[in-house]
């Protein structure tokens, strides 16, 4: 069945079709990926260091907030409206901080708001990055007033905990320490395949 269906492929010239195409470089791409990478990629080790020294800076949270949601292509008068309503509910946090769970179900624009914006704890790779600088090194209790801007939108984050290296999942630590080896490995061979290369980028092509 394999055979004839490819024989009926070639005889109508399938691997012509542009949808085909497209789909038969992504197998030439991963296939050559794979066969360069593979021997690299298996040399990889994580340590019980790494993963202290990867924590020690990226701690586990436990936070809450307020989402008040933005389209990434907001206008500027859009982004200040937003802004100016954030700060609102920030000066009704600062004046009661215990309000914050309460404002929190009543404004927040995020899927946790029903449960006072508590997203309960998430490794750093699961925040957006300003949404983890934000926070990085604060104390339970915690409340960053000046709203913070991710690509959802604007948030005001509240610390509620923050875990021990006793406690985490150590491999699922170890997973992202050798996610991240793994990604320096695949910059260098992309940067090394660019240098050899000729390329020219159209921007006037790009979108955003």
């Amino acid at each position: 069945n394999r055979r004839l269906g490819i024989q009926k492929a070639k005889n109508i010239k399938l691997n012509r079709d542009k949808v085909v195409k497209q789909k038969m470089e992504d197998v030439l791409y991963h296939a050559q990926i794979s066969k360069d990478l593979e021997p690299l990629l298996a040399k990889i080790k994580v340590k019980d260091s790494d993963v202290k020294n990867y924590y020690a800076k990226h701690p586990e949270y436990r936070t809450s907030h307020i989402l008040f949601r933005l389209t990434v292509n907001a206008d500027q008068k859009q982004t200040n409206a937003a802004f100016n309503t954030m700060m609102d509910v920030a000066k009704k946090i600062k004046k009661n901080p215990e309000s914050f769970t309460q404002l929190a179900n009543k404004y927040s624009q995020s899927s946790a708001a029903p449960t006072g914006g508590d997203l309960g704890f998430q490794p750093a790779i699961r925040l957006a990055p300003q949404y983890f600088s934000a926070i990085n090194g604060k104390k339970p209790g915690y409340i960053h007033y000046v709203p913070v801007r991710s690509q959802f939108g604007f948030h005001l984050i509240k610390v509620l905990g923050v875990k021990k290296f006793k406690e985490i999942d150590t491999n699922l630590y170890k997973k992202i320490v050798y996610d991240q080896k793994r990604d320096k490995i695949m910059a260098r061979y992309f940067n090394e395949m660019r240098k050899k290369a000729s390329i020219k980028i159209n921007k006037k092509n790009l979108n955003g």
